[in-house]
């Protein structure tokens, strides 16, 4: 960026605080009458304009055209649709209702995108995930004091949910071995388990999911270049999973069970999977109802005008599908720019992690990134969840190489 380094930096941090809140107003940050919140978004907002009235141009090109028809759709179309449809407002737990998400959208994932295309370099990049890092252990360490527990053991982000906190331990393995620094071998893998073993604790499947999978599209384009590394962890993990006591005290930390129960005899049958069964199948019949659009947080409500006679469950806001939740919400003009977006974004990513393989490079870790805020968006995403992926997406169409020439 172009400022100053110190104005940079703070910059940084207060997106990385932005992103792991995912609010411009947060109820559930009120302390002695003063909402922390807006210490942190009055700042990144006003900078966020600082940097985007700058004399440096964003270039557009094929591909961050892409996504910037597809802000600009979702910013045009809710307003229309609101005009014919309404506005439901509620703050429940993590969802806020329509005029928050809007605003969280629009100030805080579209803000930063801009921001990245126009001013961000290979080392604010750096910065920013060295944070984002950061940001995960400390959550990891709320944890173990207790101070992110909720009543039935499974563990979560300070005024987040389980799927969050499960989702912020991963994305900090991923950061971990895919960040472009060598060594911290022995480190690396003594934090990997204590991170993942905290994710298991949320009692959250959809993340150790998406996960898993990363980690398999990871061995299968990396195994020559990690056996090595590959051959020292398999023991390893043998004696983690094997060891009697220690698979026991895992077992019970947290919430863990609650991410085998599908392995068990009547796992299946269990409300969450099922939920989200219902879930999609009302997805899938809300595009067949409209197929223009809801507008942005009415999903719940025309969900159920569809089936009054059986009503989503209070807690459901969205179809815990960010592709279904597009199409429903916005309706077919903009899923169909999402998946051009995806399409790019995934091609864009291949293509620079092999074209730069031979330097200091930030794709590998993008590409990896990507592939898991996914599958993610795939099993548990709102679009105001999806910030993260959004974020990567934009590092990915930064017209300078994400790289520094060994």
């Amino acid at each position: 960026m172009k400022i100053n380094k110190v104005t940079d930096l703070i910059y940084i941090l207060l997106a990385s605080a932005m992103l792991a809140i995912g609010r411009v107003y947060d109820s559930r940050l009120e302390v002695f009458d003063f909402n922390f919140s807006y210490f942190f978004s009055i700042p990144f907002i006003f900078l966020s304009i600082l940097f985007l009235s700058s004399k440096i141009k964003i270039y557009f090109n094929d591909s961050n055209k892409n996504l910037i028809f597809f802000y600009f759709s979702i910013v045009i179309i809710t307003p229309l649709l609101w005009l014919v449809y309404g506005t439901f407002e509620t703050d429940i737990g993590t969802y806020s209702g329509s005029m928050d998400n809007f605003i969280n959208f629009c100030f805080i994932t579209v803000l930063l995108s801009l921001v990245i295309l126009k001013n961000f370099h290979f080392e604010d990049v750096k910065k920013l995930f060295l944070i984002l890092f950061l940001v995960g252990l400390f959550l990891s360490l709320t944890s173990l004091l207790s101070l992110s527990e909720l009543k039935n053991g499974r563990f979560e982000v300070l005024g987040g949910g389980p799927i969050v906190f499960c989702r912020w331990m991963l994305i900090s393995i991923l950061i971990l071995f895919t960040f472009p620094h060598k060594g911290f071998t022995i480190l690396k893998l003594g934090l990997s388990l204590f991170f993942f073993t905290l994710a298991l604790a949320s009692g959250s499947r959809g993340p150790l999911i998406a996960f898993l999978i990363t980690v398999l599209v990871y061995l299968s384009l990396n195994f020559k270049k990690i056996i090595f590394y590959f051959a020292l962890i398999i023991p390893l993990l043998f004696i983690y999973s094997n060891t009697t006591d220690l698979k026991k005290t895992v077992y019970n930390f947290g919430n863990s069970k609650r991410v085998f129960m599908n392995f068990s005899q009547h796992g299946i049958k269990s409300k969450s999977t099922l939920s989200r069964v219902d879930l999609t199948k009302r997805g899938f019949e809300m595009i067949c109802h409209y197929p223009l659009g809801v507008g942005m947080g009415n999903w719940q409500i025309y969900s159920n005008k569809i089936k009054p006679y059986h009503l989503v469950n209070a807690k459901h806001f969205y179809p815990h599908n960010l592709f279904l939740e597009i199409f429903n919400e916005y309706g077919f003009i903009s899923f169909l720019l999402f998946l051009f977006l995806i399409i790019k974004a995934f091609k864009i990513s291949f293509r620079k992690m092999n074209e730069y393989q031979h330097h200091m490079s930030m794709y590998p870790m993008l590409f990896y990134l990507l592939i898991f805020l996914f599958l993610n968006s795939l099993l548990s995403g709102s679009l105001n969840d999806s910030r993260i992926m959004f974020t990567v997406i934009s590092l990915l169409f930064i017209k300078t190489p994400l790289i520094k020439k060994c």
